[in-house]
């Protein structure tokens, strides 16, 4: 009864307040889900040898570095960042881990201003590029200690649509 079905979950600008109430009455929930999840998680990390080489980089069609920034958080180290296109929040991230945070097409771009139609419609290429990837949701641990993700199951629209977004992507590359 706290949000109304109908309603979409949106964040702009990174403001919360009106999840506030939401999330303080699953607070518990979601604490007690990370605590089972995050030996798996750290254990998938080790096992990707982050936490071991001298450097790595995440590869990603985002552009704000979000992730980047949360894996060097957990692993208490920099890792860089390679994208198509960087926010001027991915600057903030290379900048706090002393990593590199690039884009290809464009850099440190900001929200708003006359930039590439790449930037103004980042968020639909995001998707196009994305979307027959299925969400990881998190990683279990096997008792033969190997450490599997878990996807989220595609819709049957998801599934039904991957051949268009494939004929774009061919028509895009060539």
């Amino acid at each position: 009864g706290l949000w109304p079905t109908s309603r979409k979950v949106e964040v702009k600008d990174g403001n919360i307040h009106h999840l506030k109430p939401v999330l303080e009455a699953i607070a518990d929930r979601i604490q007690a889900r990370a605590t089972v999840e995050w030996p798996s998680l750290m254990a998938y990390l080790q096992q990707m040898g982050l936490d071991q080489l001298e450097t790595a980089a995440v590869v990603d069609v985002g552009y704000s570095a979000t992730i980047q920034g949360r894996l060097s958080k957990i692993i208490g180290k920099g890792i860089h960042g390679y994208y198509l296109l960087t926010s001027a929040k991915a600057k903030q991230i290379g900048d706090d881990y002393g990593v590199l945070a690039r884009g290809c097409y464009g850099e440190y771009l900001v929200p708003g201003t006359n930039a590439s139609p790449l930037w103004r419609h980042s968020f639909e290429l995001e998707m196009l590029l994305s979307t027959d990837d299925a969400q990881v949701m998190y990683y279990e641990t096997h008792q033969d200690g190997v450490v599997a993700p878990v996807f989220q199951r595609m819709s049957r629209a998801e599934q039904r649509s991957s051949a268009v977004r494939a004929d774009i992507r061919r028509g895009w590359l060539a």
